[in-house]
């Protein structure tokens, strides 16, 4: 302070302006201070993450797990009918339209779009239902 000197070489600051050795000292313990609060609150925000992480990794956890429990099992089966098996031996085309379209149904498998009463688009919408079974491998149930 005792020094500086502005853009035309006047002194900046007055002598009653200068700090004294004691204001020097409050203004660094102050800062330091502040210093560890900054320090200290990042790792409050540090620890928060973490745990929210782990809460993530639970949550997922759970996540997976109800998917797991609710996902189709082999083998597709509604009522007595095993689609998988009716599938690879082709005998689909023995159940009705309206059999049909309860299965899809039950699957909630999206059937409104279906003009006509024919069964083809059916055996395609369950043939897509079945491909995602964990037996079917490269188009042989």
């Amino acid at each position: 302070m005792r020094y500086a000197r502005n853009a035309v070489g006047e002194k900046h600051f007055s002598i009653k302006e200068f700090l004294t050795a004691q204001q020097v000292q409050s203004f660094s313990r102050r800062a330091s201070k502040r210093r560890h609060a900054q320090h200290d609150s990042d790792q409050e925000e540090q620890e928060e993450d973490i745990k929210a992480a782990e809460e993530e990794a639970a949550d997922e956890l759970v996540r997976l797990t109800v998917l797991e429990e609710v996902s189709l099992r082999h083998p597709v089966v509604y009522d007595m009918f095993n689609l998988c098996d009716m599938f690879k031996s082709r005998k689909l085309n023995q159940l009705s339209l309206s059999m049909l379209c309860t299965i899809c149904n039950h699957f909630h498998l999206y059937i409104d779009h279906i003009k006509g009463r024919r069964k083809a688009p059916h055996f395609s919408i369950l043939e897509d239902l079945i491909k995602t079974c964990n037996c079917y491998v490269g188009g042989l149930v």
